[in-house]
């Protein structure tokens, strides 16, 4: 795996295609999503679509961000450290940490990475709030933050020469973005028995 041009001919591409995180954009929430609207899922989809078409007739192999997450998923190993790293980064205590990770422990890889991407809520999640700022939240709240930007994949890992950059993002809104491609550069069949730098 090499990248030695800008300009060069492109190959293969991990592209995201927009799903249900962009519903759940609302007035209230966009601006915190890093959004100045809200954008119409099917029309965003529909564009998409066609932006993959054209990358497939011009010979490029086209992965989906949500496809690599699901088969990273089915190791064991790749569910215990996204999961341990997308807690710890919520800052929960250690009793809802504690339950949250059972909860996602014992779904598919299938509705897992959805999870990751999409979020999660509290009623979804079927934990009750407990203790002052569980109380305070809403049913509708994420305990799993969606992630309506994860279609720009472009922004979260680049590769230079044989290796990967897998980039910080500024905003908290993204973070999780970072993680999912992290996990599946590091236990991805495709990746992980390649010799590249990260």
């Amino acid at each position: 795996m090499r990248v030695n041009s800008e300009v060069g001919k492109l190959k293969k591409v991990i592209i995201h295609r927009p799903d249900s995180a962009i519903k759940r954009l609302t007035p209230n929430n966009c601006n915190s999503f890093l959004f100045d609207d809200i954008p119409q899922l099917e029309k965003a989809i529909e564009e998409h679509l066609y932006f993959e078409n054209v990358l497939r007739e011009h010979g490029v192999e086209t992965l989906l961000l949500h496809d690599l997450l699901r088969e990273t998923l089915e190791d064991k190993a790749a569910v215990g450290w996204l999961l341990s790293h997308a807690i710890k980064r919520l800052h929960y205590p250690s009793s809802l940490s504690d339950e949250l990770h059972e909860r996602l422990m014992a779904i598919s890889p299938e509705l897992f990475a959805s999870c990751l991407t999409e979020g999660l809520t509290w009623q979804e999640a079927g934990i009750k709030p407990v203790r002052l700022a569980g109380k305070l939240s809403s049913k509708t709240d994420f305990l799993l933050p969606s992630l309506p930007n994860h279609y720009f994949t472009r922004d979260t890992s680049c590769w230079i020469g044989n290796g990967v950059s897998i980039n910080p993002m500024c905003w908290p809104a993204r973070h999780g973005e970072t993680l999912n491609l992290a996990a599946i550069y590091k236990f991805h069949l495709m990746f992980s028995g390649e010799n590249f730098n990260i």
